[in-house]
């Protein structure tokens, strides 16, 4: 994974711009996810020999992956998701919610098989949903806190201006120039 191997914990607030490349269970953010993956983003491209590979995930075993993206490319032999490559059940329902990928050639599924969990939400985007901020609106529940400052807003921020915007949402943790709604 772009940040790490096998979670069994939480990741939270992170991102990965790496590429990563590897054989199974290969994500942008985690290659094994057996805790909560939350606010995570991914623009690294992604590639797998055989299975199990995502844009945030490899495979999601019975945990929760919540409000992530992948703008990277994502390639693999089988079980290949925008998102996520496996979401498997193995005692708890495996939960993906939430979460948003790029639209490419080749990629036309969120998540490339779902064992018995819960998808909501997992929806392909083109590059315009992106930069647009629909995406960031959608990350944020379709909310606004209405604040004027960055501290006080919601998770994910984006720079609409034409002149250094932001090409995707950013983490609210990851910027000190973010725009809020006035």
């Amino acid at each position: 994974g772009g940040v790490c191997g096998e979670n069994e914990g939480a990741l939270s607030n992170c991102y990965s711009i790496a590429n990563v490349s590897g054989t199974y269970d290969i994500g942008g953010i985690c290659g094994y996810n057996n805790g909560t993956i939350n606010n995570c983003y991914n623009t690294g491209n992604i590639s797998g020999a055989e299975n199990d590979v995502g844009g945030v995930c490899g495979q999601n075993r019975s945990a929760k992956i919540s409000n992530c993206y992948n703008t990277g490319n994502v390639s693999g032999k089988s079980l290949v998701g925008g998102v996520c490559g496996l979401n498997n059940k193995i005692t708890d329902i495996p939960i993906i919610e939430n979460c948003y990928y790029l639209k490419a050639e080749g990629l036309s599924k969120g998540v490339g098989h779902n064992g018995n969990g819960t998808v909501t939400n997992v929806e392909e985007k083109t590059a315009e949903e992106f930069t647009s901020g629909s995406v960031a609106w959608l990350l944020n529940g379709n909310a606004t806190d209405g604040s004027t400052t960055p501290e006080n807003t919601t998770s994910w921020l984006q720079n609409l201006s034409e002149n250094g915007g932001d090409e995707s949402p950013v983490l609210k943790a990851n910027t000190a120039n973010g725009v809020c709604p006035v």
